[in-house]
């Protein structure tokens, strides 16, 4: 039996300020907890260090405001830097700017710091309960904790469950969540100070008397931590306590970088219920090489970690050199790659010369004109895909970590070369781990993986709203599931899965698949199986325990969905008990 996996473990280093370090106070460039607005000090202080380089920028331990991020807060040409908060805390008041923007940087550490929202200016996100819901009137009341205004923002609505031990968490298995968009919102006004009135037409009569649900009132706001082609960059013991947006966000080729027992969770003793209002971690168009290690992400607004690399669609044929796409994220010079819509490679790759951007549609696709530096094949048409062979996130450690308690995904990846070890996954409320390529009306997500190693890992209570299996293996266009073997070489050992909702594990898209040494117990399985094994090429299992009900259930070949691989499942010992 081959080692699946094996190849993943290569390690690789991320790069340390190192040498002789010049020390400087950020108190001599104005930065102090009376001010009111400590921005231009702080970016006065980062702009001599840029200027310098191989500097440690010590903020004298305290609780600094940051009122006004107009101009994104951006930070460039940072070099062998050190910027050491000394367990100072951030305070931000600007919801639509990014915090802390970096740009350009090589070879920084920042550490011991954490940032808040400032939550005198209003509520991220809060539990309210249904103590009405008039649905012959189509009206609900819902009473907040706190005096509420009218004219809040709403973003949308997701039932919490009551724990003893933990308290309120999102995530239930009849999965009430739904934007307030789509409940046909006709007012909102107050009944009384702390009580909103809200008409609706459609949605919200699903509400019942006595629920909780966690209201979010912002979605994709302001950032905290931002990369924008850095390299060699740590964030070490920094936490993000509250933040309207992602607490950290890496793209545009950022490369080599890792969060060492860092945090995104609410503030100890706030009595919060959420951190970032989206991705705890979010990763994209970036060239691999990272790290996750000791970190706690947890009551985020959408998944803990979100890594994926953004692919193309082929939207037209304009010319035998020229096409349209949709989406991506391509530049003057990139290799594409090309491949089916089933993400079959095509054998075929060229470079592109121009690139003009065409459109928008209805669904924030951009279009583009896309040029290239060679006569296209034939069978590249509407609907075949594009992958960039530049940004190519895979390379990655997982390790120690505390996910979970969120609305999403744990972690939703697209790439491979990775490991993702000894980490506890409790209450996510969608799949723990899904390994997904995703062609979709709004995203183009995902170019395939191999080599993954998903070990010696503790699934307690996930997937708790049912939407998929607590992991999750799947290449998806526009929903129907691929035939290509998009997953290669994957080793699944050694885990423990406990008070799942619905499967463990779903394989789909993948070959050479490895399930061994695994525990399954306590799984709420309906009328499912704890694996669900469509469409694969040989899939391994042995040595796993299940506590009771089906073991697996595996879908042959259909004619009507598209499959043309049949699984070859060679089945070990495993017991049931």
């Amino acid at each position: 039996m081959p080692e699946y996996g094996v190849e993943s473990v290569r390690s690789f280093e991320i790069k340390q300020p190192k040498g002789m370090l010049f020390e400087v106070n950020a108190a001599d460039f104005g930065l102090s907890p009376e001010n009111s607005d400590n921005t231009s000090s702080f970016l006065k202080a980062l702009s001599q260090c840029a200027e310098h380089g191989s500097i440690i920028l010590n903020i004298p331990q305290g609780v600094y405001y940051f009122e006004n991020n107009e101009c994104d807060n951006i930070v460039s040409n940072l070099e062998n830097t050190v910027i050491n908060g000394n367990d100072s805390l951030f305070v931000f008041r600007d919801a639509a700017h990014k915090w802390l923007c970096f740009e350009n940087c090589r070879c920084v550490t920042v550490k011991n710091l954490s940032v808040d929202w400032d939550w005198s200016l209003g509520s991220i996100a809060e539990p309210a309960t249904v103590i009405k819901n008039d649905t012959e009137n189509k009206t609900v009341f819902l009473k907040f904790p706190h005096r509420i205004e009218n004219g809040v923002n709403i973003r949308d609505y997701n039932r919490m469950s009551k724990d003893p031990l933990t308290g309120l968490k999102v995530g239930t298995p009849d999965n009430k969540t739904f934007y307030h968009g789509k409940i046909g919102c006709t007012g909102i006004e107050n009944d009384r100070e702390e009580i909103l009135k809200i008409s609706y037409t459609e949605r919200a009569d699903v509400m019942a008397e006595g629920e909780i649900y966690l209201v979010r009132h912002y979605e994709y706001g302001a950032n905290a931590f931002v990369l924008y082609n850095c390299a060699d960059f740590t964030f070490l013991n920094v936490n993000v306590w509250s933040v309207p947006g992602m607490a950290f966000s890496v793209g545009l080729n950022s490369h080599h970088f890792q969060l060492l027992s860092c945090k995104v969770t609410p503030k100890p003793d706030s009595g919060r219920y959420i951190s970032s209002s989206v991705d705890c971690l979010h990763i994209g168009s970036c060239a691999g090489y990272w790290k996750v290690i000791d970190c706690v992400f947890t009551h985020s607004g959408d998944d803990c970690i979100n890594i994926h690399d953004n692919i193309a669609e082929v939207s037209e044929r304009l010319d035998i050199r020229t096409l349209k796409l949709r989406l991506g994220s391509n530049a003057v010079g990139d290799t594409l790659s090309f491949h089916t819509p089933g993400f079959k490679t095509l054998d075929f790759s060229a470079k592109v010369e121009e690139i003009t951007f065409l459109s928008r549609d209805c669904n924030n696709s951009a279009f583009y004109k896309v040029r290239f530096d060679r006569e296209l094949k034939s069978d590249i048409k509407p609907g075949c895909l594009a992958f960039n062979e530049r940004l190519d996130g895979s390379h990655y450690v997982i390790s120690g970590n505390l996910f979970g308690a969120n609305r999403a995904r744990g972690i939703l990846l697209g790439c491979g070369m990775g490991t993702i070890t000894d980490n506890t996954f409790y209450h996510t409320q969608g799949a723990a781990v899904m390994i997904i390529s995703d062609i979709h009306n709004s995203w183009c997500e995902g170019r395939g993986a191999e080599n993954i190693k998903l070990c010696g890992n503790r699934f307690i209570e996930c997937n708790a709203s049912g939407w998929t299996s607590a992991v999750d293996i799947a290449a998806l266009n526009r929903g129907r599931v691929s035939d290509a073997s998009a997953f290669r070489k994957i080793r699944i050992s050694g885990n423990n899965f406990t008070g799942i909702c619905g499967r463990a594990l779903r394989i789909a898209s993948a070959a050479d698949v490895e399930i061994c040494n695994n525990y399954f117990g306590k799984i709420n399985f309906s009328e499912d199986a704890a694996i669900y094994i469509q469409g694969n090429l040989n899939i391994s299992l042995r040595g796993n325990v299940l506590s009771g009900g089906v073991f697996i259930k595996s879908e042959m070949t259909a004619p009507d969905n598209g499959f043309t691989e049949q699984a070859n499942i060679n089945e070990g010992e495993d017991v049931l008990c």
